[in-house]
């Protein structure tokens, strides 16, 4: 999948009957991925900590090579125009009354991993993107059928996800590659049919390319 970490429940009978259903499904109907996009991962994280913060506009940093580096923005500093990789003195001169808060080596992934688990609830196959390590890929195939089909379990996604407080964009295409692009720089449908991700994808930015 591209994955870096694979989560999957696999103790109950009743699991295993399902797997084999799910396996048999996606070799007939063929595979269907989901891309979890979570854009403000971090910074949402804080909110849920700090509600204080979302009326704030605030930044994550890290020391790299001597000075800190913006490593993660809220909402608010982005619309200010703070962005990932800035130095935090270009950050704070752009953005007066910015909040600066450390970072820490390997928290979005930690943060990602929970997140993962909690997905397995969609699909018995879940890994963190290593691509960009900003989002969840989930093997669909054979599970969207029993939320009524692909839109509804999309639905049911995002709303469960923003209801934890994470601002999330999902895409759903027949591969991970797709299904990342979609998410990101999708401007029509979250979804892709199936068999359309070529002439979908050409017509989209550059950098959705992967």
């Amino acid at each position: 999948m591209g994955g870096r970490y694979i989560f999957a429940a696999t103790k109950t009978f009743s699991f295993q009957s399902g797997l084999f259903a799910f396996r048999a499904y996606w070799l007939i109907m063929g595979r269907r991925f989901v891309s979890i996009w979570f854009y403000h991962l971090l910074a949402d994280w804080q909110i849920i900590r700090r509600p204080e913060l979302k009326t704030l506009p605030f930044i994550f940093v890290l020391a790299d090579h001597g000075r800190m580096m913006v490593t993660a923005v809220s909402e608010l500093a982005a619309k200010a125009g703070v962005v990932m990789g800035m130095p935090a003195a270009d950050a704070r001169a752009i953005c007066p009354g910015l909040e600066v808060l450390d970072d820490k080596a390997g928290r979005a992934e930690k943060l990602l991993r929970g997140l993962g688990e909690w997905c397995i609830r969609y699909s018995p196959i879940v890994s963190i993107d290593s691509f960009s390590m900003d989002g969840l890929l989930v093997d669909v195939s054979g599970c969207t059928h029993l939320w009524d089909g692909e839109r509804n379990y999309l639905i049911d996604i995002n709303s469960r996800l923003k209801s934890k407080g994470y601002s999330v964009r999902c895409g759903i295409a027949d591969t991970p590659g797709a299904a990342w692009a979609i998410s990101r720089y999708g401007t029509r449908s979250q979804i892709l049919p199936s068999g359309q991700s070529v002439s979908v994808l050409s017509e989209l930015s550059p950098a959705a390319l992967r």
